[in-house]
């Protein structure tokens, strides 16, 4: 297979063609999940309380095209710069710097920079304001309302739809092989084209993402670990209709010995008979 950073982006780039057909996975995982202590779920602030500018202050050296303006900032260029006053920001992405997504900063900065979901992995900490989608997250109203075993033929939750169950099984299922098996066209199938990605950070609603733009993000934090065991802890309804699947990944980042784990939260959508990525949120990675 060669090197494995390099196939996870071949991959992510195959997954991408039209035509593209997802591999069919066994039903492997076992039956019974154990329950959460904490069943909280954060909800999202009310419309108008987040203010992300669409754009990043206007550059001189560089340009591209967005939205039908030409907006002078470079969103490819590995390296680049522009100066405020006193603050420089530094791009990362794009060309031959080793990253799928291209939106990245080197350092914070108020308004023009969030934190990225999968720094975690070891990915650059911050992403451009205008690679997020200022928008209100829609499900603010869903609580969670009880845990279910979606893989035992006998929960009622199954049975009640097992359609819907059979889908929730290979979504699952594809989740675990986007990390385990470094699938990049697993997670494809669960995104969207028409609906962004919502990213809860401590518990609370912060931006969302589009569809490419998670991707290339998800593929980066591929690239950057290698996955030992992902492991869904608990599986739990909402009164909304969408699920929160919960897991523990274990994992090291490339190059380094130690062993990491992370809390990973994947609310998922039912939508024509597939199962699509909602929201995720990430805990702090705890070393071992």
């Amino acid at each position: 297979m060669g090197d494995p950073a390099a196939y996870a982006f071949d991959q992510l780039r195959r997954a991408r063609r039209p035509g593209d057909i997802m591999q069919d996975r066994p039903d492997s995982y076992p039956s019974t999940l154990p329950q959460r202590s904490n069943p909280s779920v954060g909800l999202p602030p009310k419309p108008g309380s987040i203010n992300v500018p669409r754009r990043l202050p206007r550059d001189r050296d560089s340009d591209y095209y967005n939205g039908g303006h030409h907006d002078h900032y470079d969103r490819g260029h590995h390296g680049h710069r522009y100066d405020r006053g006193r603050d420089t920001v530094v791009i990362i992405g794009g060309g031959n710097s080793g990253f799928c997504f291209n939106g990245y900063v080197s350092t914070y900065h108020p308004r023009l920079t969030v934190y990225s979901p999968f720094s975690i992995y070891s990915c650059p900490a911050y992403i451009r304001t205008d690679c997020v989608v200022n928008t209100y997250y829609p499900y603010q109203y869903g609580r969670e309302t009880f845990v279910f075993l979606p893989y035992s033929d006998n929960d009622t939750y199954y049975r009640s739809n097992v359609r819907r169950g059979q889908a929730l099984r290979a979504a699952l299922n594809d989740l675990i092989r986007f990390w385990e098996d470094n699938d990049a066209r697993a997670l494809r199938e669960h995104v969207s084209p028409d609906l962004s990605i919502g990213v809860f950070q401590d518990e609370k609603y912060a931006f969302s993402l589009r569809r490419n733009d998670f991707l290339d993000l998800s593929a980066d934090a591929l690239n950057r670990v290698t996955t030992l065991s992902f492991r869904f802890d608990s599986v739990r309804d909402r009164s909304d209709g969408l699920v929160n699947v919960y897991a523990t990944h274990l994992y090291r980042v490339r190059g380094e010995r130690q062993t990491r784990t992370a809390g990973v939260r994947y609310t998922l959508l039912y939508l024509n008979g597939e199962w699509y990525v909602s929201a995720i949120s990430h805990t702090t990675d705890i070393a071992r």
